[in-house]
């Protein structure tokens, strides 16, 4: 493979990278957590795409129609969210507040076209390269730290200094911020081992399914409201990620159910 070709991937996979990131963390100025998390849970919709353009992967059947109920659940979340806005801005006689939210929507949209970009350069990368673990792991953070530090470079008053300023006035927060640190370091070395082994739609399943856990804690936590045909949305996308991985692993029912009964007269054997 060309080696100017080959890190001219690199640098795009890098920039793909940053900017999911930084797309995806500037829409939580106009929509809420749960939103963020169930958009970021399409990913599998751009990594399908771009790896078909990019990388010429192909899919069977069942995961077009995976992809279209995550289509249909995350619409059914969107239009009651905009009922229920809709509905406060109308007690409170108001009608503001729409376009933020649309702003969050079209900056969540391009973090995802992100993400399809980045998976599916990563996906053709294996294909002709066939990089090491450690390797895609350090030419990925490396090129994603260049163009990181570029962003903070420009946006230095804007964003670097009041963040200081913020963490100066409650330590405690600067030992947070390398608390999840440390996780993220510890996270990308299994995440880089699934793309090395399994290919990246396997990552992107795993990683909306962890998110369902993380958008169940947020809504409890912090307790936002949510409408009927918000959950409606929420367990349709969901459902349809379960489905994927039941299809993936199981030809049948039987199949699952036999696999459930091996189990269950395995531990009775142990007990």
């Amino acid at each position: 493979m060309d080696h100017v070709k080959k890190y001219l991937i690199w640098a795009l996979i890098g920039f793909a990278t940053v900017m999911s990131m930084v797309l995806s963390t500037s829409a939580l100025r106009y929509v809420n957590y749960p939103t963020q998390i169930l958009a970021r849970s399409c990913k599998p919709i751009p990594v399908m795409l771009f790896s078909v353009i990019l990388a010429k992967e192909s899919y069977p059947l069942y995961r077009y129609m995976v992809v279209g109920g995550i289509c249909i659940g995350v619409s059914l979340f969107f239009i009651g969210q905009a009922a229920l806005k809709s509905g406060k801005y109308q007690a409170n006689g108001s009608t503001g507040g729409l376009d933020e939210n649309l702003m969050g929507y079209l900056l969540l949209l391009g973090s995802l076209a992100m993400d399809g970009v980045c998976n599916g350069l990563q996906q053709r990368l294996k294909v002709l390269d066939k990089p090491s673990e450690e390797k895609f792991m350090l030419m990925v953070n490396l090129t994603g730290s260049i163009f990181l530090m570029a962003y903070l470079g420009v946006y230095y008053e804007q964003e670097v200094l009041p963040a200081l300023e913020y963490m100066r006035a409650l330590p405690r927060v600067t030992f947070l911020v390398f608390g999840c640190a440390v996780s993220a370091c510890l996270g990308t070395i299994f995440i880089f081992k699934t793309v090395a082994q399994y290919g990246t739609l396997v990552l992107s399943i795993l990683t909306t399914t962890r998110k369902f856990f993380t958008l169940l804690f947020s809504v409890f936590w912090n307790g936002h409201q949510m409408s009927t045909t918000m959950w409606s949305g929420v367990f349709v996308v969901f459902g349809a990620l379960f489905y994927d991985v039941y299809r993936k692993y199981f030809n049948s029912l039987s199949d699952f159910f036999a696999f459930v009964h091996s189990k269950l007269s395995h531990r009775k054997k142990v007990e």
